[in-house]
């Protein structure tokens, strides 16, 4: 909120201008939270943030390029991007917020984590969300320095075969130490984590412990935001400039003729 608010300028008006509709959006999208039985109510409250953050960037940039797009007559891509590159500092910050907000709907995201732990044996499945997870079969392989025990489980979500995850368990003959190498499937929407925790000291059965965490990718996701943002903040502004043509390359009007040799061209240039 504090680069739209004017110094010692704020208006009423102004607020409702530059903050009304996205805080009424916001609050649209905490009630849709609502509806759909979201109850982790910091979660609720972090998606609202979230929206009123973005909308406002979003409206800053529209109401800008609009501007421009009305004087030149240019695309909205090309209004958007020369908005940007005359004022660096005030837009590469609305980018950074942006990617911060990308980050906290990421954190947001650890309120919804499960994860489960069991005993398995070869062909039974575990439920997690909307993944079911099959045990096939397991195998070992000797390695250099270490022999690794890995599981083979079978991924299906809505009883369709998505993909194969190979969590291992590595046992170190030099130290006689052992280390886990966690599987993965990630999507933009969550991250499935398979571990092959070992075997049960009570039936020598493989453990199979999995987590499911949403939205971990847009954490990533902001942190690159984040750095753009930065890069484009440190560029310097640029600015119209005059650049002078020799008279002979295009007529002048016969009126300035005689008073101004030279025709002028309106160009872009960097400081």
């Amino acid at each position: 909120m504090g680069p739209l608010l004017a110094w010692r300028k704020t208006s009423a008006e102004s607020l409702r201008r530059n903050f009304g509709l996205p805080a009424i959006l916001a609050l649209v999208a905490g009630v849709v939270a609502l509806a759909l039985g979201v109850r982790e109510y910091y979660a609720v409250i972090c998606l609202i943030l979230c929206v009123f953050v973005t909308w406002t960037i979003v409206l800053e940039f529209f109401r800008g390029a609009r501007v421009l797009r009305a004087r030149s007559g240019a695309s909205w891509i090309t209004s958007l991007a020369d908005l940007t590159l005359r004022n660096t500092r005030r837009y590469g910050g609305y980018i950074v917020h942006f990617g911060m907000v990308l980050i906290f709907v990421g954190l947001a995201g650890a309120a919804f984590n499960r994860d489960t732990q069991k005993e398995m044996t070869f062909g039974s499945t575990m439920q997690i969300g909307p993944y079911n997870l099959l045990l096939q079969s397991m195998d070992s392989k000797p390695e250099k320095n270490y022999t690794a025990e890995r599981m083979i489980v079978e991924v299906m979500k809505n009883n369709r075969p998505l993909m194969m995850l190979y969590p291992e368990r590595r046992l170190f003959t030099t130290n006689e130490q052992s280390g886990t190498m966690v599987a993965i499937y990630s999507t933009i929407r969550e991250d499935l984590y398979v571990v092959y925790a070992g075997r049960s000291p009570e039936t020598n059965l493989p453990v199979i412990h999995a987590y499911l965490n949403p939205l971990v990718k847009w954490i990533w996701f902001g942190g690159v935001i984040v750095v753009i943002g930065t890069i484009v903040a440190l560029f310097p502004n640029y600015r119209p400039v005059l650049a002078l043509s020799a008279a002979g390359e295009r007529a002048a009007a016969p009126a300035l003729s005689s008073a101004v040799p030279n025709s002028v061209n309106l160009t872009q240039g960097h400081d």
